[in-house]
């Protein structure tokens, strides 16, 4: 039973070193480039800045006064109180130009008229923001 053991050990050591020689051997230099040599590869050395088109930089003028592109600009917002890093202030669904100009409703409050129902949910229902009844009413 040793014997078989003993004999069974030294096979498997012969077939790793037969393994790693024969894995050497093919790594040896045989004169011809590496795979992948002569790609134009990009390296972390050669950092391309990409290219901005006209129309780009066109809209990051208009907005480098609006961070949160809502529409009203950022010293505007701080001046009203409201948040100029975000579209819509109170999370009601509804930005704050849009609550400002076309709704006049609070953009600092979700719910303006305090039924319970957020401005926003209520315009796409149908019903007025302000107060009771339908928006046609």
């Amino acid at each position: 039973m040793k014997k078989f053991l003993f004999i069974g050990i030294i096979g498997i050591i012969a077939v790793a070193l037969g393994i790693s020689g024969w894995y050497f051997i093919l790594r040896k230099d045989n004169g011809q480039p590496p795979v992948g040599a002569g790609l134009d590869l990009p390296t972390a050395q050669t950092k391309e800045e990409p290219e901005i088109d006209a129309g780009t930089i066109e809209l990051l003028k208009k907005f480098a006064d609006d961070q949160d592109r809502d529409g009203i600009k950022d010293a505007d917002e701080k001046a009203k109180g409201l948040n100029p890093n975000e579209f819509d202030s109170d999370f009601d669904g509804l930005s704050d130009k849009l609550e400002i100009e076309k709704w006049k409703t609070d953009p600092l409050k979700k719910d303006t008229d305090g039924d319970g129902f957020g401005d926003g949910n209520e315009i796409i229902h149908g019903y007025n923001p302000l107060g009771a009844g339908k928006l046609n009413q």
